[in-house]
């Protein structure tokens, strides 16, 4: 079952299916099937080890 996973994920179906799911929730819920805009919360994302300090900026 795994292998059919890995085949579905790099032959891009899984992203159709999930885009396609996706879509479809937000039409039933009213709403434009693209999402308009994203809200990230810094403190809940961790940054990357591989970035330096000096390119991250304090604000």
């Amino acid at each position: 079952m795994y292998a059919i996973f890995v085949r579905w994920v790099r032959a891009g179906v899984w992203q159709r299916i999930h885009d396609a799911l996706r879509d479809r929730v937000r039409v039933q819920g009213g709403r434009h099937p693209l999402p308009s805009a994203a809200i990230v919360d810094s403190q809940s994302v961790q940054g990357s080890d591989i970035v330096p300090r000096s390119a991250v900026r304090a604000g």
